[in-house]
């Protein structure tokens, strides 16, 4: 189902050359997605594909062949015209689960392709306007909010939610107030939250369109609000936690640290959770590094220590032990 992205390619290469026949070609390439889109609507069963490369480059080919395919194009009204039919209210997930959960998988994959537009129609030189990216965003989150509240599991959570905060702070121009608006927002979730602060501290680091200079202060109210929506964080679940866990590490928040460790070890964390190991050894590893552990906080950290590592270190997680060694030498937890 990803072979239409071969055909953006085609557009994107003649573009230049023959832009008639481009924009012909993207048509085409869109016309077919939408076939296979709603033949899988029709067996209830929508793919939201994102971890093999295939389907990351279809999405790129889709944005492709959805900037070329017309010369102005509104992406929030593009998106609510693709979903227009779809069945997507309480009523349809109180009668037909199933359909509404598909639909829902529906909605964010054509979010997903306007996402994609997004960094094409900048290269085209006709970009879109921030204040519309900032709204595509929004409202990306208020429908993950709406479905999360029918659909099992955390929708919001998605790479797409992820991948609308990373637009907004990349091409939406987004202010200081709009950022704290975002965090304050109770349908934003964690994983949002963290993409927010990830990408635009990536360009204050990249030395892209933002200053540090204020950054301390920013940083504070950022982990204010955010303090203030986590609570005790027992209302969350191991997968919220985990992007709870990005957050305070990024923003050397230590008593979140310690608070989100614990929510964390209150599940029974088994042989194939050792992600959720790892990060709450790294938020204690964080709040000892800062400051003399309680004895039995002391204990565990080192038992969950020995138990992740009681030798050999996967090659994966040799960063993550050596970011954990590094906060522990500073503390006075004894591991060993």
């Amino acid at each position: 189902s990803t072979w239409t992205r071969h055909l953006a390619e085609i557009a994107w290469e003649i573009r230049d050359v023959d832009p008639a026949r481009a924009t012909q070609i993207a048509v085409a390439a869109l016309d077919e997605h939408e076939r296979q889109i709603a033949a899988e609507i029709e067996r209830d069963h929508a793919f939201l594909g994102w971890s093999d490369w295939h389907d990351r480059e279809c999405y790129r080919g889709l944005g492709i062949a959805l900037s070329i395919s017309c010369a102005q194009i509104d992406l929030s009204n593009w998106v609510k015209a693709q979903c227009a039919s779809l069945p997507l209210s309480v009523w349809n997930a109180e009668e037909n689960y199933t359909a509404f959960n598909t639909a829902e998988r529906v909605v964010q994959h054509w979010f997903l392709v306007a996402f994609h537009a997004i960094p094409i129609l900048k290269e085209l030189g006709r970009p879109a306007e921030p204040a519309a990216i900032r709204d595509l965003a929004e409202t990306l989150w208020a429908h993950c909010s709406f479905a999360g509240r029918h659909v099992h599991g955390v929708p919001n959570a998605t790479h797409v939610a992820e991948c609308a905060s990373r637009c907004a702070i990349e091409y939406g121009e987004p202010s200081e107030a709009w950022l704290f608006e975002q965090i304050r927002n109770p349908g934003l979730s964690s994983r949002s939250i963290w993409a927010l602060l990830d990408h635009r501290t990536k360009r204050i680091a990249g030395g892209v369109g933002m200053h540090a200079c204020d950054d301390e202060a920013i940083a504070a109210e950022f982990t204010r609000i955010a303090s203030d929506r986590f609570g005790d964080g027992r209302q969350f679940g191991l997968d919220a936690l985990f992007y709870w866990g990005l957050l305070w590490l990024q923003l050397g928040a230590i008593e979140e640290a310690e608070k989100t460790a614990a929510a964390i070890c209150r599940f029974t964390l088994r042989a194939h959770d050792r992600g959720y190991k790892i990060m709450a050894l790294k938020l204690l590893a964080l709040a000892a590094s800062s400051r003399p552990p309680i004895p039995d906080l002391a204990d565990y950290t080192a038992a969950l220590y020995r138990e992740l590592w009681p030798g050999y270190t996967r090659q994966e997680e040799l960063s993550d032990r050596q970011r954990i060694d590094e906060m522990l030498e500073c503390s006075a937890v004894r591991t060993l």
